[in-house]
This record gives structure tokens, C-alpha cells and sequence, in this order.
């Protein structure tokens, strides 16, 4: 019995692979004015053959890729195994038959002889623009997937100047995300990556063009993305904003841009609440000075991505400059109006007021306008169930110090402050919290 068997596989195999020759040159297969389009098979097994006689018939129903430009063609050879893209857009692994007249008779990759002879739907007829050279996908996406992470990122950069559309290469109308760079240090890892990408595409799929299909599909925009990074790179980051190092800044540009506005309003009878750090920093250069120091380091990062964007690299520094000095102008006239409101000073109480002095390190340089308390009895800070904490008051000075680089008064603001020692008593009084704001003089 285990004989039999054995002649029976055999004979089968033998059988097998007399059927897969192909006879390229037409002679024993009638080819269809009219092509039928109706055969959808995609078979993958490899077959050879050498042959490239052309047919002469110019009437072929072609199924098109409905993505790629008329004029589009490759020029495959016939008898050389291909990649076509239908009249919907899909892929599939396929052999040229024969070479006809705008386009190509297609068969499936593994059809024999006996197909042909006797499945009238064994040949589909492909306008040049959807066949392609063939690819080893299995063998690309492997030695590709660990970079696709890169590649997607950079779609919407690529499409906006190339073809195919941002439809096409992320299937149709799909919304595809928008992706940030977040810093200097990540756009300089996706340069490595986008460069040691490019060495594979030269050394392996330099040669395939443009298939016009969804990226995952079409190596060519894998490699034109890696052969571009440097510019796609820059238009990434001109999208994504300054990153991390420019997440203070952009806020400081915005907060300027509001106390300007505030300002202005300000002058003309409007409510103005003051930012005080913005104030000083536009009309102390000490303090502006202090602020560019603790920004440096945010500075540098930037003058960094201005090597890969071609950007001024002083750009986040002068846009301050210039914003602040525009606040500074605008303060001439609004800041002088600020002045403090005569309830803050109501009250006098010349034990607390000798601690409020006492608490400055530079009392005695002070010119001081005004001086008092904003309570005459003490308040009570209590917790949740009704058991105080501290007891408190505010105090403020209106002062003017000659040796100040901006020529302005502030207010300074104190809570003084008792805390609860227990059994209805309360220790000594010290200052709890301080703040100075600019004020105009009297």
C-alpha cells in the first residue's frame, strides 16, 4: 500500500510541473477585444519565463489605478512578475502575459498552461499606469516596520508638496493624526533614524517608483521621506510650534500680548489688572535681565532647531525684546494712573508698622508716601470644624526707592499674622506672606 502511494505522488508531481510553463507568445491562447475584468484572484507562487511579444489589439477594457497620473508606465517586460493596483485600488502580486497596446494582458503569478486554455477569465487586461515592478513585500515590511513609527509622522509634510494626496497614502479620507516634535533632541533622533532608513532604501529599493497607493504599500514614499528628512523634518517643526523649550516662551508672548492690550485699555478708563512680574521685567532691566538668565537655557534649545528649520535663532529673545519694549512704551502713560486705593492704608497701628519696616532688608533707602492697615481688629482664620488657625491683618506701604532702575513706585503688601497657640491665645506677630507691585508715584 505505502508503494502505491508513492507512485501516486510522484506521477502528481510530475504532472504539477509540466503545468506551470507558460507559453508567453499568444500563439494558443485567444486574447479579448473586450477584456473581462472579472477575475479576482491574487495568487502569489513564483513561475519563469523570458518571453516579451507584444500584441497589436487596441481595444481592452484596462482596469486603471484610479490614484496614478494616465501617463504613467514601467515598462515591465513580459513574462516578469509584477505588482498591479485594480480599478479600486488594490494590490496584489501578479505576471505579465503579454505587452498590448496601452497597457498589459495579467495573469495571476501562479497560472499554468491549463488555466489559460481553459479559464476564460484566467487573463485581465491592466492600463500601464497599474502595473508596477515587483516587490518582496513580505521581505520589505520586515526590514521596514522598525522605521515606520518615523515615516507616518511625516505624510502630512510630504503630501502638501507631493503626490500622491494625504487621502491616498492614509487610505482615502481618513483623518490622519497631526504629530508634534516635542523638542531638539527628538527631531535630531528622527534625522538618525530617517538617515539610517535612507541607507536600506539605497541599498536595497532605490529603484521602484511611485505605485500611487496608500504608504504601507508604496516603498517609494518610505524612501522619498527618508531622502527629505532634512526639509520634512523642518516643516514638522514649523507645524508643531517651538516644542518644549518654547512652551514658556509662547505663554510669556501671550501674557505680554494681553498686558498690552490691558494697558491701553487701562488708558482709556478701562479695568487693568496688573501682571506684575511682565510690569517689572518691561521697565526694570535688572529684572528683565534676571528673566532672559533663567530663559537661557530654552534660548539655546531654540538656536538649535534653528540649524534644521532655517529660522533666526535669536528669534525667541527679540520677539521678547520687542514685546517688552512695546509694554514699556504703552506703561509710560498707563503706569503713573495706577495708584493705590486709600483703603489699603485706613487704618494706623504703629507697633505693626514698625514690623512691616522692620521685615524690609532696605527700609531706610525707602521714600515712603503712605503707610497703614487695610483692618482695625484682628481677622480669624479658622479650619473646618470651627478651631482657629491663625489671626491675621493687611498692611502696605506706598515707597519709592532712588536706587530702583525704573523710576516707578510700588506698593508692598503685607499679612501679618498671629498663629493659634491653643486655649483662646496666639503667638507673636510676624510677617506670613509679602508681595511688591509697581504703582505710579504721587
Amino acid at each position: 500500500m505505502k508503494y502505491v502511494v508513492f507512485l501516486c505522488a510522484v506521477s502528481f508531481s510530475l504532472t504539477f510541473t509540466a503545468q506551470i510553463k507558460i507559453n508567453v507568445n499568444g500563439s494558443n491562447v485567444t486574447f479579448k477585444g473586450k477584456g473581462s475584468n472579472t477575475n479576482k484572484s491574487n495568487g502569489t507562487t513564483e513561475g519563469t519565463t523570458n518571453a516579451t511579444t507584444n500584441s497589436n489589439n487596441d481595444s481592452y477594457n484596462f482596469e486603471r489605478n484610479p490614484d496614478a497620473p494616465a501617463t504613467v508606465n514601467n515598462n515591465i517586460a513580459a513574462g516578469a512578475f509584477c505588482v498591479v493596483i485594480d480599478s479600486r485600488g488594490y494590490l496584489s502580486r501578479k505576471r505579465v502575459y503579454q505587452v498590448v497596446d496601452g497597457g498589459y494582458a495579467i495573469i495571476d503569478a501562479n497560472a499554468t498552461d491549463w488555466d489559460l486554455k481553459n479559464n476564460a477569465n484566467a487573463i485581465r487586461y491592466f492600463a500601464a499606469n497599474s502595473v508596477y515592478p515587483d516587490v518582496d513585500f513580505t521581505k520589505f515590511r520586515n526590514e521596514c516596520r522598525p522605521y515606520e513609527e518615523y515615516v507616518r509622522h511625516y505624510l502630512n509634510c510630504y503630501a502638501s508638496n507631493h503626490l500622491p494626496s494625504l487621502s491616498v497614502l492614509t487610505n482615502w479620507n481618513e483623518r490622519w493624526p497631526a504629530y508634534y516634535l516635542g523638542s531638539v533632541r527628538e527631531a535630531k533622533e528622527h534625522q538618525r533614524k530617517l538617515k539610517s532608513l535612507d541607507s536600506l532604501f539605497k541599498l536595497r529599493y532605490s529603484s521602484l517608483p511611485n505605485f500611487y497607493c496608500k504608504y504601507e504599500d508604496n516603498p517609494f514614499i518610505w524612501g522619498q521621506i527618508a531622502m527629505k528628512r532634512d526639509s520634512l523634518i523642518s516643516c514638522l517643526l514649523s507645524t508643531s510650534g517651538d516644542g518644549e523649550f518654547g512652551v514658556p516662551i509662547t505663554h510669556m508672548v501671550s501674557e505680554i500680548t494681553d498686558e498690552i492690550k490691558d494697558a491701553v485699555s487701562f488708558n482709556n478708563g478701562g479695568d487693568w489688572f496688573v501682571k506684575n512680574d511682565l510690569v517689572g521685567q518691561a521697565v526694570s532691566p535688572k529684572e528683565r535681565q534676571e528673566r532672559f538668565t533663567n530663559l537661557e537655557g530654552f534660548f539655546n534649545d531654540y538656536a538649535e532647531l534653528a540649524k534644521l528649520t532655517g529660522r533666526n535663532p535669536s528669534m525667541p529673545k527679540d520677539t521678547l525684546t520687542l514685546l517688552l519694549d512695546n509694554l514699556k512704551s504703552t506703561l509710560k502713560t498707563a503706569l503713573p494712573k495706577h495708584k493705590p486705593a486709600d483703603y489699603m492704608f485706613k487704618f494706623r497701628d504703629a507697633g505693626l508698622e514698625s514690623k512691616m519696616k522692620a521685615y524690609l532688608k532696605n527700609a531706610a533707602s525707602l521714600t515712603v508716601y503712605k503707610i497703614g492697615l487695610t483692618h482695625d481688629v484682628w481677622q480669624i482664620k479658622k479650619n473646618d470644624v470651627g478651631i482657629p488657625e491663625y489671626k491675621y491683618k493687611y498692611g502696605a506701604m506706598h515707597v519709592k526707592n532712588p536706587s530702583w532702575d525704573h523710576g516707578y513706585c510700588k506698593v508692598l503688601f503685607f499679612t501679618l499674622k498671629q498663629d493659634y497657640a491653643g486655649g483662646g491665645t496666639y503667638g507673636e506677630t510676624h510677617v506670613g506672606w509679602y508681595s511688591e507691585e509697581y504703582y505710579g508715584c504721587p
